[in-house]
């Protein structure tokens, strides 16, 4: 029995077909303990959204069940014991943010105040905005705070795609924070870099179904890949995504960050292009590389990345 199952389960996903639109051939079952911060993570933005409609009772499955705290969704949202940001949260219109989270921290019976609400989810510098001029990330960010405004035993968080790096790191603190505090955190994102550094636990899911279920120590343990840090600054990115065995790559001020599955060849490359890393580096594989691996085409089970459907049904 894995720590997880021996814990209470707060999400429980038994055998779960996602609805028709994005269907993975397998059923999927997991289950999410009191405390755990859990990251859903697929290559593709409708099988994300489509599991965090099941999570937030926005859709029903084709098969099997889903239930928060033994219950069924909405039944948890409504009492209060869930809270959820997703990309169907509308915001009332024609109001300032800061009118909104008064309003919000009010129906919650001011379990958390809109100035601590307002803190916690980092929304200060919007709060004179009309929440129809917010962009998609300040949407996102205002959502975030509405769905915290019960102190909710639960929170549910789907990233809308398109956000740049800074609003996703705006909208992931309070996550982050809340899971600090205890609380149990269901992140669901198509990025892998967003929380690879986040999360407690990955539930990877594609159109075979799930396809790992481990921690970042077991995703990262299965990778093949090795990690090369270095300098280049003649380097480009087209340059590099060419390179002989290279997965990954990530280059910024003439940094670059690359995953391989054939540390030589890489360097062979590299050096045929006339470039002659400096201050190189290498290390082991992360977690983005054995999901790449596991994600495409042939990549093969989760064995590598321990699979842990023990904790799944039990």
């Amino acid at each position: 029995m894995t720590q997880a199952s021996r814990r209470t389960s707060v999400i429980r996903f038994d055998a779960v077909h996602l609805p028709s639109a994005a269907p993975p051939s397998v059923g999927i079952s997991f289950t999410v303990p009191a405390g755990e911060l859990a990251a859903v993570v697929s290559p593709e933005p409708s099988l994300a959204s489509a599991v965090a409609d099941l999570a937030t009772g926005l859709a029903a499955p084709a098969a099997g069940t889903v239930r928060l705290f033994g219950d069924a969704p909405l039944a948890a949202l409504r009492d209060g014991r869930a809270g959820a940001a997703s990309r169907h949260c509308g915001l009332l219109q024609q109001v300032t943010v800061s009118e909104l989270l008064a309003i919000v921290a009010e129906l919650a019976g001011g379990r958390r105040p809109a100035p601590e609400l307002t803190e916690w989810a980092g929304v200060g510098g919007l709060l004179r905005r009309r929440t129809e001029s917010l962009t998609v990330g300040e949407r996102a960010q205002v959502s975030l705070a509405v769905a915290l405004a019960g102190a909710p035993e639960l929170l549910i968080l789907e990233e809308p795609t398109g956000l740049d790096e800074a609003e996703r790191e705006r909208l992931l603190v309070p996550a982050r924070a809340e899971a600090a505090a205890g609380r149990t955190v269901l992140l669901v994102t198509c990025d892998i870099d967003a929380v690879s550094d986040l999360a407690d636990r990955f539930l990877i899911v594609d159109r075979s179904g799930l396809v790992a279920d481990a921690s970042a120590a077991e995703l990262a343990a299965g990778s093949a890949a090795r990690t090369l840090t270095f300098y280049a600054p003649t380097a480009t990115e087209d340059l590099l995504r060419g390179l002989p065995g290279t997965l990954r790559i990530r280059l910024a001020q003439g940094r670059a960050r690359l995953s391989t599955t054939d540390v030589a060849a890489t360097l062979a490359g590299l050096r045929d292009a006339g470039i002659e890393p400096r201050r190189l580096q290498v290390g082991d594989g992360r977690v983005a590389d054995r999901y790449q691996q596991l994600v495409e085409p042939g990549g093969g089970d989760a064995s590598g990345a321990a699979k842990t459907t023990e904790g799944a049904a039990s």
